[in-house]
């Protein structure tokens, strides 16, 4: 059980934490305005890298979500006729996912006003900024995932 005399609160001071807290405040504003990473609007958008049809599977690995969570996530997109959801050719037990030209278009916008974000989201740091910027946050997240 965990006391007061136990337990180890964040730190609210000290440059790691404003960095952490920097971190998580630019993954919420990410999420909140640009879709986040679940959800329907990323689906649609890897897709629309995909070509516009992908298997379910490919899905799967590329959001790292459980097979309920996606089924979820493709269904209310089929019911808004976003995409359709098929059998692969080759192999009738692999499922396939398709943009409609509805779902097309709304990926389309929605990969448009990301790349305006990136040119505009960091138009207040120089290329060699950007670059380190870059390096850095690399490094750290190559750190992270050394399982620290």
């Amino acid at each position: 059980m965990l006391t007061k005399d136990t337990a180890k609160a964040p730190r609210e001071d000290g440059v790691e934490a404003r960095i952490m807290g920097s971190v998580l405040a630019g993954g919420r504003y990410l999420r909140l305005h640009l879709g986040g990473r679940g959800g329907k609007l990323p689906v649609l958008s890897e897709l629309y890298r995909a070509g516009g049809t992908a298997t379910q599977a490919e899905l799967l690995e590329s959001f790292g979500v459980k097979n309920a969570t996606l089924s979820e996530t493709l269904s209310k997109l089929e019911c808004k006729g976003l995409i359709t959801r098929g059998r692969d050719g080759d192999d009738r037990r692999r499922g396939t996912v398709s943009l409609t030209e509805a779902g097309c278009e709304l990926a389309r916008e929605s990969a448009e006003r990301f790349r305006d974000f990136e040119d505009r989201g960091f138009s207040c740091l120089s290329e060699e900024e950007k670059e380190v910027l870059l390096e850095l946050l690399e490094r750290v997240i190559d750190h992270w995932k050394e399982g620290i």
